[in-house]
């Protein structure tokens, strides 16, 4: 397996996601992932970050799902934050307490994050809900950029940690990933 990236983009950037439409004054550059599965058939990644010309990060690829991603999968997100990156990380307020995948798609992909990867992936787009299962085949990221709309209006600078766990006892797996990230007060034209 060679990355899980853009899923755990996907987690990365629903961490600090918390109901809000306003401009936030801050930006974040991802810096690295980690990742560790119970069960590699499940899910295989090709997926790298990539620097784009106007200094963003993007991120390029393709996944297989080996099997359809359905209410089994329970979803649950945890954010902690370090003053250095190289201290000790302590966990903050944000987070998405244990969820469905049904209702972690509906109310973070579909609300917050499809927008985005609408434009980049051909992961199905959804109308108000998501439509259950996510089916199993070859998923493909080309050039996506995550923005920071729908996220709180302001987060402390600092780096952080993003942990996510994916877990189904029916398809007798689990999925951990670490992203970091590093926020940074946004310089306003």
């Amino acid at each position: 397996m060679q990355g899980f990236h853009l899923f755990l983009s996907l987690m990365c950037y629903t961490a600090v996601t918390i109901a809000s439409n306003t401009l936030t004054d801050w930006d974040f550059n991802m810096k690295r992932f980690e990742y560790n599965t119970s069960n590699p058939e499940i899910a295989d990644f090709h997926l790298r970050i990539v620097r784009t010309k106007s200094n963003e990060y993007a991120f390029n690829g393709s996944f297989i799902l080996g099997v359809d991603i359905d209410d089994t999968v329970s979803v649950w997100v945890k954010l902690y934050r370090s003053e250095t990156g190289s201290s000790q990380y302590r966990q903050t307020a944000y987070s998405i307490a244990p969820t469905t995948f049904y209702k972690f798609m509906t109310n973070i992909y579909v609300k917050m994050m499809q927008n985005d990867l609408s434009k980049c992936t051909n992961i199905p787009v959804y109308k108000k809900e998501f439509n259950a299962p996510l089916k199993k085949g070859i998923y493909y990221a080309n050039m996506c950029v995550l923005g920071n709309k729908n996220m709180p209006t302001h987060l402390q600078p600092g780096h952080y940690r993003i942990t996510a766990e994916l877990s189904s006892q029916v398809l007798n797996a689990n999925l951990f990933m670490s992203g970091y990230v590093e926020i940074f007060a946004k310089a306003f034209a």
